[in-house]
């Protein structure tokens, strides 16, 4: 028992937790995979770290899932609840980390034709996703915690599959 988690949030399989875990992944692959990648192109090695890059950041387009459950499965219920703030100017950052994404891939799709803007918009991206991790974590996920019934986690869970997951199968 002593064992046992003590938080909704570590145990798995709640939304949570799930949501943690693509967090995790996320980190991984940008402090891992991305940034070493974009160090690798500013010094000069284009080929090999464009195309690893396009690799990376197609994995990232992933994040979409991560975002789409949280804005249709999430955010309805803290809106039943008057949360609304949150919820709308995180919206509108997933969407620009959305486009943001899109358009490194597009720029890298023309093998970045220029440098500056591509390093430019790659690094923004990449730093958007970050601070809305830490935004999800310390603010958002904490307030869900305490608004959110039981019945409406199993319902956001069980609705989760439908959707889909960012860089991990819970």
């Amino acid at each position: 028992e002593i064992h046992a988690p003590q938080n909704s949030e570590e145990v798995p399989g709640h939304p949570i937790h799930t949501f943690k875990l693509e967090n995790a992944e996320i980190r991984k692959l940008i402090d891992n995979e991305i940034k070493p990648q974009l160090e690798r192109y500013k010094s000069g090695d284009t080929t090999v770290s464009l195309k690893k890059l396009e690799e990376e950041f197609q994995r990232l387009g992933e994040i979409d899932k991560h975002y789409s459950r949280k804005e249709n499965l999430l955010f309805p219920y803290l809106e039943k609840y008057g949360i609304t703030a949150p919820p709308k100017v995180m919206w509108g950052v997933d969407d620009e980390i959305r486009r943001g994404i899109k358009e490194v891939n597009r720029l890298l799709s023309t093998n970045a034709e220029n440098k500056d803007v591509f390093l430019k918009k790659a690094e923004e991206t990449v730093n958007k996703v970050i601070e809305m991790i830490f935004k999800e974590e310390k603010i958002l996920f904490p307030m869900a915690l305490e608004t959110l019934t039981e019945d409406e986690w199993f319902e956001i869970a069980r609705a989760s599959d439908e959707i889909g997951y960012c860089l991990i199968t819970p």
